[in-house]
C-alpha cells in the first residue's frame, strides 16, 4: 500500500492513477493467494484508498473497505479493524457517514492511532467540503488540528491547514484562510512535503478576491509548476468556478 501512496503523490499523479490502481490490484491478487486475512485486508485497503477522489458515495471503496473489515476481524488485528472502519466511513456522504466517522475515531483512540485520527477527520472534512457542508468540515478540522499539534505530526498539520484554508476561503473568511495556508506552506517548505502546490493555489484564489490578478496568476503558475494542486476534480472545480474563471474573464486567459 505504501508504494501505491507514494506513486499517487508523484508530480504527475493524475496520469499515473490507473497505473497505481493496477499495482494495487496486483498486490491484492498476491494477497489472496496467501490466504492470510491480515494480508488480504491490507491489500484491499490499498485498492480502496485509490478511490478517495471519486464522487460520493463511493460504492466501490465502501465494498472493498467492508471486505477488508471482515478480514481484519478474522485476523484479530485491532489496527486493521480501525483502519477499515475509517475507509468504510469515508466512502459515505458526510451526513450518512458522520456516525461511522465517530465510531472509527473511537477505535483509533483506543489503539493510540492519533495520526490516523488526524487523517480521518481531515479526510472527512474534504468530503464535507465537496457537498458544501462547510460547517461540518470546519468542525472536523477543528478536531484534527490540535491532535496533529499534540502528537507531533507535521504532515498531518500541514494537510489540515491546507484544507482549513480551502474551507475558510469558501466561507469568505480570507484572513483565516491566509493564516492557515501560510502555516501549510511553511511546513511544506520545511519538511519538503509534496502538498505545497495546493497551498499556492489557495493563496492565488485569495489574491483574486483582492483584485491582485497579476499576483494571483503568478501564484497559480507556481502551483502548476510545483505539483498536482488540481488532482482532486471536485475541489479544483470549486476554485475554478468561484475564483479563477472570473479572474481569467477579467484579465484574459493568456495572462
Amino acid at each position: 500500500m505504501n508504494l501505491v501512496v507514494d506513486w499517487l503523490h508523484s508530480a504527475d499523479a493524475r496520469s499515473r492513477i490507473e497505473e497505481a490502481r493496477a499495482l494495487a490490484q496486483d498486490a491484492l491478487a498476491l494477497a489472496r493467494e496467501s490466504r492470510d486475512p491480515g494480508t488480504i485486508a491490507q491489500a484491499l485497503l490499498g485498492v480502496a484508498w485509490i478511490d478517495y477522489h471519486d464522487p460520493l458515495p463511493q460504492q466501490s471503496r465502501r465494498a472493498l473497505a467492508e471486505e477488508a473489515l471482515a478480514n481484519a476481524r478474522s485476523a484479530d488485528d485491532e489496527r486493521l479493524v480501525a483502519f477499515a472502519g475509517m475507509e468504510a466511513a469515508l466512502a459515505l456522504q458526510p451526513e450518512r457517514g458522520a456516525h461511522e466517522i465517530e465510531q472509527a475515531a473511537a477505535l483509533l483512540r483506543d489503539i493510540g492511532g492519533f495520526r490516523l485520527l488526524v487523517m480521518l477527520y481531515s479526510s472527512a472534512s474534504v468530503n464535507a467540503i465537496k457537498v458544501g457542508d462547510l460547517e461540518r468540515a470546519l468542525a472536523w478540522l477543528d478536531e484534527a488540528l490540535p491532535l496533529g499539534r499534540a502528537h507531533d505530526d507535521p504532515l498531518g498539520v500541514c494537510v489540515v491547514c491546507g484544507r482549513l484554508g480551502h474551507a475558510a476561503l469558501l466561507t469568505g473568511d480570507l484572513d483565516r484562510a491566509r493564516r492557515a495556508l501560510a502555516e501549510h506552506l511553511e511546513l511544506a517548505q520545511k519538511h519538503r512535503f509534496w502538498v505545497a502546490a495546493r497551498g499556492l493555489a489557495g493563496l492565488a484564489a485569495i489574491e483574486t478576491r483582492g483584485g491582485n490578478l497579476e499576483r494571483a496568476a503568478r501564484l497559480l503558475g507556481a502551483a502548476t509548476a510545483t505539483g498536482p494542486w488540481d488532482a482532486d476534480a471536485d475541489l479544483t472545480e470549486d476554485l475554478e468556478q468561484k475564483f479563477f474563471s472570473p479572474a481569467r474573464a477579467t484579465c484574459g486567459e493568456r495572462r
